[in-house]
Parts: structure tokens; sequence; C-alpha cells
């Protein structure tokens, strides 16, 4: 079951009980891996400007309609302000990490992950122990190497820097985790043996936390991409219009907003998706700590 990936409705990666300063950590209770307030605050201000950005550009698509039956001068007045708002969200750096401090390369991963290893090493014949040993250091080599990939990507995109300022705060329950299958489905991997080991079941957590990551990534550099492309056809129209000497604005406005609304809802909704593998508990109070922020 080593390379299974668990899907959250069979299993969940639970948080660690060792720490205090966890918000999802109740009674002994396992819940889902939880971070520190502070750490989920960067991701919740990336959130905020794409929930802004689909709000200014849903008015950008009612003006759109509104051009189409007939010109009118304030609507140009509102589109080029909220076009302006759009840009300075989209396409200005918006510091989401600010005062939080971006993880330099590890030496190893944590205790957590070691101890699980060992746990395994020991259940492995006498003879299998060095090929164990070596495919864990395999294992970790290739998670240096990665970890330095994306040290380097966080300098170049914020919003990947913000979205893993979380997910390398995790604390994951190295010796639990949650089984959220079906009573039947539980039953079934009972008695074929085909419970997932923690390691397993962190692992899989992980990608699908770096999955949907990506996703908000592509879809909203994508987006960005749509407005500068945009942007540029309003540039070509007013030099048009200045070359024909003609005193009309009517051509300069924002042409078409739809596909960069649709490419803002694709990051929302993977965003949602993000969001649904913490704690609600977790979402709700770093929400309130922005809005009293």
């Amino acid at each position: 079951t080593g390379t299974t990936a668990y899907r959250p409705d069979v299993a969940n990666a639970a948080v660690s009980m060792d720490g205090n300063d966890n918000l999802s950590t109740t009674n002994n209770i396992p819940s889902k891996p939880s971070a520190p307030l502070g750490a989920l605050l960067p991701a919740m201000r990336v959130k905020k400007v794409i929930d802004r950005s689909i709000v200014l550009t849903s008015k950008l698509v009612a003006n759109d309609g509104m051009h189409q039956k007939e010109q009118q001068d304030d609507n140009n007045d509102d589109t080029m302000v909220i076009v302006q708002e759009l840009s300075n969200l989209l396409l200005q750096p918006q510091n989401f990490t600010q005062s939080s401090k971006l993880e330099q390369v590890p030496q190893r991963p944590s205790q957590q992950y070691l101890d699980s290893y060992d746990r395994q090493r020991q259940k492995v014949p006498l003879l299998a122990k060095p090929g164990a040993y070596l495919v864990q250091q395999g294992e970790i080599d290739s998670w240096k190497r990665l970890k330095r990939q994306e040290g380097v990507q966080e300098t170049q995109d914020e919003i990947r820097a913000a979205l893993n300022v979380y997910t390398t705060n995790l604390n994951f329950n190295a010796d639990a985790y949650m089984l959220t299958a079906p009573p039947e489905e539980k039953s079934k991997l009972i008695r074929s043996s085909a419970l997932p080991d923690v390691k397993t079941v962190i692992t899989s957590d992980m990608g699908m936390r770096y999955l949907y990551r990506n996703e908000i990534l592509s879809a909203t550099e994508e987006a960005r991409a749509e407005l500068v492309y945009q942007l540029s056809l309003v540039d070509d129209k007013k030099q048009a219009q200045q070359q024909q000497d003609t005193t009309t604005t009517s051509g300069s406005t924002f042409e078409d907003a739809s596909e960069l609304l649709r490419l803002l809802q694709d990051a929302q909704k993977a965003f949602d998706r993000w969001l649904g593998l913490i704690d609600p508990r977790d979402v709700h109070a770093a929400i309130d700590a922005l809005e009293t922020s």
C-alpha cells in the first residue's frame, strides 16, 4: 500500500496531538492536520484578492452588456476605475506573506516522518533492512531537491509562497489517521488487511494540497495573462483613435471580460477545494482575524 493514493472520503491525515498552538486540536479527538493561525493568514489574503477580483470582473461583464445596448460615458468612466483596481490587485505585488517567515530548506524531514519510517523498517525482514534504508535516503534526497526548487519558485510567485506558508507549518500525527470510509468499505479494508499506513495517508494528503494549489496558480496566472491581453487591446484602440484624430472614447473601453471572469472563478473553485482540506474552524478563525486586523 506504500504507493496507494487514498481519497479524503477513505482516509484523512490527522493533526499532531503534541502541539498546543494548533487551532483544531480538541480533547484528544483526531481532526484534520492544522497549523498555527498566522500560517493560514497569507493564503486567506490571496482568497480575498481573488474574491474581490471576481466582484470587479462581474461588473465589467455587466458593463459590456450595457455598452452593447447603448454607449454611455458614465459606464466608460466606471469601467476605467474597475480596470485600474483589477490591475492593482492582479498585476501589482500584494505582500501576501507580510511578516510571515518563509522557511529555508531544512537539513532533514520532520522527526515525525523519520519516526514513522523507523517503525516501518523494524517490520521488514533483516536482509531487507539495508534496502529499506537506501529507499528512505533516496526519498529524503528527492524531498530536499523539491524543497530547494520550491524555495526558488516562491521568490518568483507570491501566491505560491503564501499557500506554502500554511502547508510548511502543518502538523501531522505520525501515529494515527482518520478512517473516513463508509462502514462497508471500512470493513472490507480491515478484512483484506488493506488499511493504509500513516505515511501513505500523509503523502496522499500533501499530494491533494499541492494539486489544488497548482490549480490555483495556473488559473491565476492565466487570469493575469488575460488581463494583460485585454489591456493591450485597450491601448491599441486608443492609439488608433489618436491617429484618426477622433474625440470619441467608446472604442477604448475594456472589450470582453467574460474569459477573465471564467478564469478567476476557476481559481476560486480550486481555492475552495484547497480550503476543504482544512478544518472549518481554522478557516473561520482566519477570516475573523483578517476582518479585525
